[in-house]
């Protein structure tokens, strides 16, 4: 049985593995949400102080997600008081009931292949992409670092959202004609 800082570390690991599909997750259920980074620190949190209640060997994802599940439907509760929301209650629990291993498979897949896309990426247009996706503000930081107008950002990130579409498009299907899932 591994010793409490042992099991620390075990569970940081699988917090860490498991963060892109814990994303993909909250944004399925809660799209365009406006603060979606400080939704999934506060799930991030959530699952750190639950992390006793968490038996190692067991299946982490299920766990994880049903956590943001309930913390997701909280923020639903009260975007639905500012009127934020598009999706019924009854539409996103069926959303999320409807993620099983299949589409954690197919989110896994996307994600390897999107980074698989990216690393091929020129060092420039990957600093771009991921300037862009952090926050706002980076992107306006970077556009000040690189002397680079934000119209021309915007029309090279168009270029490149474009084409990383195309890879990853295309690295699923070699993967499905491969018959790997």
């Amino acid at each position: 049985m591994p010793n409490d800082s042992e099991q620390t570390r075990q569970f940081a690991l699988l917090l860490t593995e498991h963060q892109g599909m814990l994303r993909s997750f909250v944004l399925s259920l809660i799209p365009n949400h406006p603060n979606i980074l400080d939704l999934l620190q506060d799930i991030n949190i959530i699952l750190w102080e639950k992390k006793d209640s968490f038996e190692l060997g067991t299946n982490f994802r299920a766990w994880s997600f049903t956590v943001a599940r309930h913390r997701v439907m909280n923020e639903r509760k009260r975007l639905r008081r500012s009127q934020w929301l598009v999706f019924d209650d009854d539409v996103v629990e069926t959303m999320a009931d409807e993620d099983d291993e299949y589409s954690s498979e197919w989110l896994l897949r996307r994600h390897q292949a999107l980074e698989h896309c990216m690393a091929k990426l020129r060092p420039e247009d990957r600093d771009l992409v991921e300037a862009r996706y952090t926050s706002k503000a980076e992107l306006q930081r970077y556009s000040s670092q690189t002397g680079r107008s934000m119209p021309s950002l915007s029309v090279t990130l168009h270029r490149l959202r474009s084409s990383l579409r195309r890879c990853i498009a295309s690295r699923l299907a070699i993967g499905d004609r491969q018959g790997t899932t």
